[in-house]
């Protein structure tokens, strides 16, 4: 072999191997660039699937964005892929949507272990005022958090124990405020009690021209009820609120009653002294006259007397006023 041949023969297997190595390189890059792009597709699927079952867009959208920024960009052929997999992006990628899931679950779970605690606490301080049912609505509640598994399930036993907890409430809390009536009803002396006082509230409702609301009606219905043995329970405690309520409108009518004639005597003395706004004031307290005479209820006096109060004071520094505009006069002195 000459030795030109020799030279052409080693140029042709240098140019073989390094052939050969581009090869081996391009398949590498191939295949890396394949691998990524199926773990890439199955990270965007998972994104995809805990986006359905209620963790945060929040969380997901910087993810994808990363992966989107990040990401090689180049054909598998490229070189780029010689020397990287893009191992350590998936890695982190994959590490910071596990933790976005599990946050989103600690947080609805905080959620819902918050409504439970309330529940125990409701159960422990209504259990007198609460049915069997309603007590043993919560029992199975553990198991239920033990048993949901995404954060959409964990929000959904939240709002649904949180619906029944106030439902609860609310009944409790009527209970109890029946309870209390029924035990101002034994206090009372009990329904004939009742009975005695209601016909001493219409009277007096008659007299002072007072709207007595349903106490008529209430007690002729416990009387009834009395007669024939009938659980009067639920009358008994509304006749007694009804009575409260009246005695309530007595008392404003009472003070009422006590303020009407010290604003007339203010009144006129302002129009006496013809003060600057005597006019005005005294029509205001003709208007509050009137309005004592004609009103009924404890909403009508309430008003009233607001108006009566504020009358009142303008009528005293309307005089207060006209006071001190006044010359004293010199006098001689001591």
């Amino acid at each position: 072999m000459t030795p030109k041949r020799a030279v052409r023969l080693a140029a042709l297997a240098l140019i073989a191997c390094l052939i050969a190595g581009v090869a081996s390189l391009a398949v590498a890059g191939s295949e890396r660039r394949t691998s990524f792009d199926a773990q890439a597709a199955s990270l965007q699927r998972t994104w995809a699937h805990d986006l359905a079952v209620g963790v945060p867009a929040a969380s997901i959208t910087p993810l994808r964005s990363r992966l989107r920024e990040q990401r090689p960009e180049d054909e598998w052929w490229a070189p780029v892929w010689w020397t990287t997999d893009g191992q350590v992006l998936l890695t982190a990628l994959t590490d910071d949507t596990n933790a976005a899931y599990a946050a989103a679950m600690t947080a609805q779970r905080d959620k819902v272990q918050l409504v439970l605690t309330d529940w125990q606490d409701e159960v422990t301080q209504g259990r007198g005022f609460m049915t069997a049912a309603q007590i043993s609505a919560g029992q199975g509640w553990p198991d239920q958090l033990k048993a949901a598994g995404t954060p959409d399930m964990l929000a959904s036993l939240a709002a649904t124990w949180q619906q029944q907890l106030d439902t609860v409430r609310t009944e409790v809390v009527a209970a109890q405020q029946q309870a209390e009536i029924q035990t101002d009803v034994a206090n009372a002396g009990g329904a004939s009690a009742l009975i005695s006082q209601a016909g001493t509230a219409l009277a007096t409702a008659g007299n002072d021209n007072l709207d007595p609301g349903g106490i008529s009606d209430l007690a002729t219905q416990l009387q009834s009820q009395e007669s024939s043995g009938a659980d009067t329970t639920q009358t008994a405690g509304l006749l007694y609120t009804a009575l409260q309520q009246f005695n309530q409108l007595v008392s404003v009518n009472d003070q009422l009653n006590g303020e009407m004639r010290p604003l007339m005597l203010l009144a006129d003395q302002a129009s006496a002294e013809d003060t600057p706004n005597s006019t005005s004031l005294q029509a205001q307290y003709q208007e509050v006259d009137q309005g004592f005479l004609a009103d009924t209820t404890y909403d009508q006096m309430s008003a009233l007397q607001v108006q009566v109060t504020g009358i009142q004071n303008a009528l005293l520094a309307d005089l207060a006023a006209d006071q001190c505009g006044h010359d004293a006069g010199g006098g001689s002195g001591k």
